[in-house]
């Protein structure tokens, strides 16, 4: 939404948005395009249509064109205003994720999950990789054999408790009935 001024005034205007179907966004319009006054709506590799922008269909509202909540200065506040503004409540989010996350333990399990286990496998790979190429690299002093074999060793000893760890959480969560991971 973009909103034009008059001047020294704090008055709004009008209000400009884009017709249906057209966007401002990196992947709407091609390169140099004034997306302050213009939209755009791509039809296929290097074909872009560019219109003007519009005046607001609510005067000056909203202009997403979804309906529902309108947020705009001087709208009285309410619970859909409130959920529309939500991240964790947006049209294309599950109910079981804004559950999930609207708890220290869902936002911790959540990371857990998707993040920190995923990066920690990685972590692994690179460490038996690196260990494995010092191991070979230097082959004609023991000294670097012995780096890269204790480097194998510490990376199987981290998997080992890490993977430990997880299955703990899972046992005391199945005895307990608790959400832990």
């Amino acid at each position: 939404m973009f909103f034009l001024m008059a001047g020294q005034s704090s008055k709004v205007q009008a209000a400009l948005c884009c017709p249906s179907g057209y966007g401002t966004g990196a992947f709407d319009c091609p390169f140099g395009t004034d997306t302050t006054s213009e939209c755009c709506k791509r039809n296929g590799f290097a074909d872009y249509d560019v219109v003007n922008k519009i005046q607001c269909p609510d005067g000056g509202g909203g202009g997403d064109g979804g309906g529902g909540a309108e947020i705009g200065a001087g709208k009285l506040v309410t619970k859909e205003v409130i959920d529309k503004l939500n991240p964790l409540i947006q049209e294309n989010s599950s109910p079981a994720l804004a559950e999930e996350l609207s708890t220290p333990g869902g936002i911790v399990s959540r990371f857990l999950g998707v993040f920190a286990f995923p990066i920690a496998g990685l972590i692994l790979f690179v460490m038996l990789i690196w260990g494995g190429v010092e191991m070979m690299a230097g082959s004609a002093t023991s000294k670097s054999v012995d780096a890269g074999k204790q480097r194998v060793t510490t990376a199987l000893l981290g998997f080992l408790l890490l993977f430990a760890s997880f299955w703990i959480a899972r046992i005391l969560e199945m005895m307990f009935g608790i959400k832990i991971l």
